[in-house]
């Protein structure tokens, strides 16, 4: 299952230029089954998702979640899971201990040149790591993928889409269905989700 786990709607993030339904019509397009509403320090509510979930007319089987970003001491953490929306800066200890059940994935660590220590990428209370970003260059992918492979942290990838026609281009992959906010907790949790390569179809094979 294909699901883009970080996009910004101009409906909660002022940082955002592109419209909800914009979005949900983006990452149809690019084939996923589902999307999740990060936007900063904002909850989408249930009547919110299911009112753009009619709006946007897709099939019952397309998934339409939110989870949010929130600055830490770590940096920011996409989380998903929690029951309300988080204000202000907090810290990951604190967001493990107010929502326990959630999934905390530490968001774009390698933008603008960054290199985070391995405390950072295996802190305690981080259930994953962002090493596929649409706001990372090349060069910033490549790292996330060289400590993926040295440290064996569960990895997701997440476009960032902030603007039309982006979201969807860097989805996650779930081993298993997802059809909630928990599910998807669940599954990040323990760990049944890798990004989605898409220029690698079979990892291993010699392709003539």
């Amino acid at each position: 299952m294909l699901i883009e786990l970080h996009c910004h709607s101009s409906k909660h993030s002022p940082c955002s230029s592109v419209s909800p339904l914009d979005i949900v019509r983006d990452a149809r397009a690019r084939s996923l089954q589902g999307i999740v509403f990060t936007e900063h320090s904002y909850l989408w509510s249930h009547e919110e998702l299911k009112a753009l979930k009619s709006e946007a007319e897709v099939e019952n089987h397309f998934v339409i979640l939110a989870g949010q970003e929130v600055p830490t001491d770590i940096g920011h953490v996409l989380v998903y899971g929690a029951t309300e929306s988080i204000a202000g800066e907090v810290t990951v200890a604190e967001l493990r201990e107010r929502f326990p059940d959630a999934a905390i994935v530490l968001a774009h660590p390698y933008r603008g040149g960054r290199n985070p220590a391995t405390a950072v990428l295996l802190n305690e209370f981080i259930n994953g790591v962002e090493i596929f970003s649409g706001n990372h260059t090349v060069r910033e992918n490549c790292r996330g993928i060289l400590d993926w492979h040295r440290h064996k942290f569960t990895a997701v990838s997440g476009t960032d889409a902030h603007s039309s026609g982006a979201a969807g281009i860097y989805p996650t992959q779930f081993d298993h269905p997802v059809r909630s906010a928990a599910d998807l907790a669940a599954e990040i949790r323990a760990g049944r989700c890798r990004p989605f390569f898409k220029e690698i179809p079979k990892a291993g094979a010699i392709w003539k």
